[in-house]
């Protein structure tokens, strides 16, 4: 096999191996999605609207996230943007 084709071929065995995945949440990614959704909606960066709190292990992620949700498909865009991490 050559390069090209040992490189392709790990990356679809990675990408197989981590559809199960798809439908999983950790509790970091929850924060940074609630994080990024009300940055979205009201414009402060607070975990429950009108709470002073900062509990994002990240900053620029739910900047990210803030952004996915001024698209029409906020969550789809998460969830790929997630999965592109895993690799």
């Amino acid at each position: 096999m050559k390069e090209r084709e040992k490189t392709l071929a790990a990356v679809a065995i990675a990408f197989l191996l981590s559809l199960p995945l798809i439908n999983y949440e950790q509790d970091d990614i929850y924060i940074i999605h609630v994080y990024g959704k009300n940055l979205a909606d009201y414009g402060e960066f607070y975990f429950n609207y009108g709470e002073r709190t900062y509990g994002s292990t990240t900053f620029l992620l739910p900047l990210l996230s803030a952004f996915f949700h001024l698209t029409p498909f906020p969550l789809l865009l998460t969830k790929i943007f997630n999965i592109s991490l895993l690799f």
